[in-house]
């Protein structure tokens, strides 16, 4: 059976705090690799489940803390021009 992990300190939740608020300075540095973004989305993205309904997709993000954020995106009709969709919110569960 798997034990839990000891509670985390005060200080140590206040350093994980604060790494958090440098992730989208960290991002946009223009010194990460594509490498580095790939391990980023996998360090706070557990999984993505993707569903089609009719003419629109839903897409729930399960945030590794365990939040999770929805997401219903139209599709784009065949022959129509392809835009980006909407990004995913800065703030998962909020």
């Amino acid at each position: 059976m798997r034990q839990r992990p000891d509670a985390l300190s005060d200080e140590t939740r206040q350093a994980l705090m604060a790494l958090a608020e440098d992730i989208p300075r960290l991002w946009e540095h223009p010194d990460t690799t594509p490498d580095v973004r790939k391990r980023i989305v996998r360090t706070v993205i557990k999984e993505i489940v993707v569903t089609s309904h009719g003419d629109s997709v839903r897409v729930i993000v399960h945030w590794q803390g365990g939040d999770h954020t929805e997401l219903r995106l139209k599709k784009t009709p065949i022959g129509a021009p392809h835009t980006s969709a909407a990004p995913i919110p800065a703030h998962p569960g909020r």
